[in-house]
């Protein structure tokens, strides 16, 4: 059994019985304990870990973390309604819970099963994600426009039928509930696909305008409109410190704030004006306070990890702090702008803005993963296949501004230490898809070193490994295959070169 609760001051008790007769044994229940009854209906003798969490703001909450074989009581603290998390080993599930709650899981070897308090309304959600999480896998992400549209009219379709079938078995809190998870479901997916559809034809054009062809001022598909406005006139899932609902106001805000700002003239223009914009936009908006002062607060916190700390984005979080005093987000949004990773190199400095430099710290010196990724003709490239050799990893995406903006610089690096057969740059692309990545490197040809690209469960794994939270990121591993820095200056940061050619003669 582990504990993952750090600074985390609500009573917690776990309690272990191999027989589910027990249960009734246990101490009286505080008014706002919750106590979930977990049994693993698997056969075989694998050890199974049952963790719940929930999000306040960009950090998780661990709210009871255990490890057992068959059956497990969990009992936790939970001061009010709250839309958490379930895993179980790999797995992701959304559940809603509420102070006093007894809820039973049944885990079987293809799905999960809810009874006790909520069983009905968390069945639903797990119905919902597990219908849309087949239409991920099946590519739905990857249709065109009309096909992705069309797609998703018909789930729509389909749920709100589904959704029928509840009518009568709900009560009105729950019914309240499950009439807008499945339209924020959708919802999310559309902006998700819209953000990168979008992305992508900025660099199409962006390129077309690199070779001299005339393109016009993109202009998203009227499919593509935001018409979820109604989610963000409503601060239930928000409330409930809902994950989704934060992805979905997380890509409205990149996609509907931000990315309006940008064509493909002004790409590799400086956007430190830009965070004014963005943060008077939002301001004007008419969404409730509670919405507004979250979109303010991801603005911050995007702006702060690119382009980092510039005296716009200094003078809107003081404003955020002089208008929000007792904002549950200025804790966080300060440990980030606090924190700065300090990279020195004959007493010059450089500044790394990041919001996890602590834990990043904890890597020094580690043996690093080695990563799996292909290369643009599809084979296999291992960061093992460079042992001997120091290795600048450059982590980054097609869709990713601040990562693009480096790409002129790493070239002019890679190319002054072209002679330095010891030093490799290894291009580690997260695209989810390949034909954007695909028409980049082959438009930048003449970058020096690998390109590969890794997906799905390789990068579940670097984002574990490599504690990558956000890109561009920068690691040196050494010639024995340790993380020499895994939190590295950029290329335009004009150290790197010179720390390169240091590690080279030690």
């Amino acid at each position: 059994m582990k504990m993952l609760a750090k600074n985390f001051n609500w009573a917690i008790t776990i309690v272990f019985f191999l027989n589910p007769f027990f249960f009734t044994s246990c101490q009286e229940k505080k008014i706002d304990q919750v106590e979930v009854i977990f049994s693993n209906q698997n056969e075989g003798p694998d050890s199974v870990e049952v963790k719940i969490t929930h999000f306040p703001d960009w950090k998780e909450f661990v709210l009871i973390d255990s490890i057992t074989h068959q059956t497990a009581l969990l009992q936790f603290e939970l001061p009010k309604p709250t839309m958490t998390n379930l895993k179980i080993n790999e797995n992701h599930y959304k559940i809603y819970l509420e102070p006093g709650f007894n809820v039973h899981i049944n885990r079987y070897p293809d799905s999960i099963n809810f009874t006790g308090d909520g069983s009905v309304l968390n069945n639903y959600i797990y119905r919902v994600k597990s219908i849309l999480k087949k239409e991920i896998d099946n590519g739905l992400k990857s249709l065109d426009v009309n096909d992705f549209v069309t797609k998703l009219d018909s789930l729509h379709l389909y749920l709100d039928k589904y959704e029928q079938s509840y009518m009568d078995i709900l009560s009105d809190k729950e019914l309240y509930l499950i009439r807008g998870i499945a339209d924020l479901e959708l919802a999310l997916l559309k902006e998700e696909y819209s953000f990168y559809y979008h992305s992508s034809m900025l660099m199409d054009q962006y390129y077309a305008l690199r070779e001299g062809r005339i393109v016009e001022d993109f202009e998203k598909p009227q499919t593509l409109k935001f018409t979820s406005e109604n989610l963000l006139s409503d601060t239930i899932f928000l409330s409930l410190r809902d994950m989704d609902y934060k992805g979905l106001l997380l890509f409205y805000l990149m996609e509907e704030v931000h990315n309006p700002l940008f064509n493909a003239k002004n790409l590799d223009k400086p956007k430190t004006k830009l965070a004014l914009k963005t943060n008077i936009k939002i301001k004007n908006s008419g969404y409730p306070e509670m919405i507004k002062e979250h979109l303010l607060a991801e603005d911050i916190h995007l702006w702060l990890g690119s382009p980092g700390l510039t005296s716009e984005v200094d003078s809107i979080f003081i404003d955020f702090k002089n208008h929000y005093q007792n904002s549950n987000y200025i804790k966080n949004l300060e440990e980030q702008y606090n924190t700065m990773a300090f990279v020195s190199l004959d007493e010059r400095k450089t500044t790394v803005v990041n919001d996890n430099a602590q834990e990043l710290a904890g890597l020094k010196n580690q043996k690093a993963f080695d990563l799996i990724g292909v290369s643009s003709n599809g084979s296999k490239i291992q960061l093992s296949n460079y042992n001997g050799k120091i290795v600048y990893i450059d982590f980054w995406a097609t869709w990713c501004g601040p990562c693009r903006e480096e790409l002129p610089y790493s070239k002019k690096l890679a190319s002054e230490l072209r002679g330095k057969n010891d030093v490799v740059f290894l291009y580690v692309s997260i695209d989810e898809k390949l034909a954007p990545w695909k028409r980049l490197i082959e438009k930048e040809g003449d970058m020096d070193g690998v390109h590969l690209i890794v997906q799905n469960d390789q990068l579940d794994t670097l984002k574990s490994t490599y504690l990558l939270t956000t890109i561009p990121r920068y690691i040196i591993i050494d010639k024995v295959g340790n993380i020499i820095n895994p939190n590295a200056p950029r290329p335009s940061s004009g150290l790197t070169k010179e720390l390169l050619l240091k590690l080279l003669v030690n």
